[in-house]
């Protein structure tokens, strides 16, 4: 391939977090207080990462994820 070197790269990466917090005795507010949601995207631009071929074989980078832009959402209560 290159010599055992991969090009360089930069991906992109955005995320939002939120914790509920409440002092109201309302049960909405129970149930809400302590949560934490957190949504972000991965590799925003869609980027494809860089290859390397070797004897036949092709690597991809290990910085980069040959499934291109990721989505996730995680929900953590605190008791």
């Amino acid at each position: 391939g290159n010599g055992g070197k991969v090009k360089s790269q930069i991906y992109h990466d955005v995320f939002g977090k939120v914790r509920f917090e409440s002092d109201t005795g309302s049960m909405l507010g129970r149930v809400l207080d302590g949560l934490e949601v957190q949504a972000g995207i991965r590799n925003v631009f869609n980027k494809s990462p860089p290859y390397d071929t070797v004897n036949g074989y092709q690597f991809y980078s290990w910085l980069g994820d040959p499934r291109l832009a990721t989505y996730y959402i995680t929900l953590k209560q605190s008791f």
